[in-house]
């Protein structure tokens, strides 16, 4: 089996340590919980949520209505993202992805929506 270090901070050590202790203290005896079983869970979760979050278009085939309000509705989501809280989690990392997704879908509307004649090259509405 493959060993994974992970380096934390004193902080997020802390918080491990309190959160086994409380998991320990609702397990029947005998039951044990390590920092291998929160890594192991966390990547279970990780793996498992960046396989759910999916999403597929197929930009060639949209209108330049149905492209206009993708573009507005993705600039919408990714003016929310900063707001996320999720620092120092797994989701941090999700929501770094997102972000990212986010900035190449915008710009591959506006680059299909330029080639399309909706849009000047600079951007701007024809």
């Amino acid at each position: 089996m493959p060993n994974v270090n992970v380096r934390i901070s004193d902080e997020q050590n802390t918080k491990l340590k309190k959160v086994i202790e409380d998991i320990e203290k609702q397990m029947p005896e005998g039951g044990e919980v390590s920092n291998s079983t929160v890594v192991r869970k966390a990547i279970d979760n990780f793996i498992n949520e960046r396989d759910r979050v999916k999403l597929t278009f197929d930009l060639n085939s949209l209108s330049e209505e149905e492209l206009k309000a993708l573009y507005g509705l993705v600039v919408k989501m990714y003016e929310v993202i900063p707001k996320a809280t999720w620092e120092g989690s797994p989701e941090a990392i999700v929501c770094d992805l997102m972000e990212s997704k986010f900035i190449n879908l915008m710009k591959s509307i506006s680059n299909l929506q330029i080639e399309k004649g909706y849009l000047n090259k600079n951007g701007t509405l024809k």
